[in-house]
């Protein structure tokens, strides 16, 4: 349980570091993709204080944490909304089908969350309801989106790199924002496993290990992602140049 809880801190203290430094970057130099990636990562680390607290605390299974799971819900749809936007304005700024799938996958999630709260569901673990499945399988595609366009401009700067018009680290970059898109994807499919889980029991319940190490590991390559996207140590820096 102590290593969990040292897993998702790193996952909390890197998103909301990176988030910040970005966000103050992108207000300096008025660069909206900066803002936007920012606001997306320090939304992610909020969502996980929210989720910490209402799953590892005494407020577990209280109307507060209920309240807790509800605002970590909301955390999560936003940091995608924004995710979306950034992922639309990186790589398809010029398409109105992205732009329209933008719209239609964020109402989506935002539509499925006022319904689910309002209708009493604050948690998220009613899993026999349409709308968790609509609220996770909108926030799947954003995942799934942002890890398809950075594959494919990873291949294709490859390309570049082998004929030596592409920058290695710069390349690399790509690489580990596929990574942390789909651990992202990975973490959120084992929340919804857990949701299940607590459902079909219908009580607060221990989450068996493998939901845990399922939760972890993602946690563990987002967080290795992020640190040597925005910080990549010296070392790190030079082998990509040799290779």
């Amino acid at each position: 349980m102590l290593l969990a809880i040292f897993t998702y801190a790193l996952v909390i203290v890197s998103n909301l570091t990176v988030g910040g430094l970005l966000l103050r970057r992108g207000r300096r130099n008025r660069a909206l993709p900066e803002l936007l990636l920012g606001a997306s990562l320090a939304l992610d680390g909020l969502e996980w204080v929210f989720w910490v607290l209402a799953s590892e605390t005494p407020a577990a299974g209280t109307p507060f944490g209920n309240h807790l799971n509800a605002a970590c819900r909301a955390g999560i749809v936003a940091h995608n909304i924004c995710l979306l936007a950034f992922t639309r304005l990186v790589f398809r700024p010029e398409s109105r089908a992205a732009l329209v799938f933008v719209v239609a996958v964020s109402t989506i999630m935002v539509t499925s969350l006022l319904v689910g709260i309002g209708l009493g569901d604050w948690t998220g673990y009613r899993s026999d309801r349409i709308w968790i499945w609509l609220e996770t399988g909108a926030q799947t595609l954003a995942y799934g989106w942002t890890l398809a366009e950075s594959a494919l401009h990873y291949a294709r700067m490859r390309r570049g790199l082998a004929l030596g018009l592409a920058d290695p680290v710069v390349t690399n970059r790509f690489l580990l924002w596929a990574l942390w898109s789909g651990s992202a994807a990975a973490i959120l499919a084992v929340r919804v496993a857990s949701n299940v889980l607590i459902d079909a029991a219908e009580r607060a319940v221990a989450l068996p290990l493998p939901v845990v190490l399922g939760q972890m590991i993602p946690g563990v390559v987002c967080f290795g992602a992020i640190w040597l996207t925005f910080s990549p140590p010296a070392v790190y820096r030079r082998l990509l140049i040799r290779a």
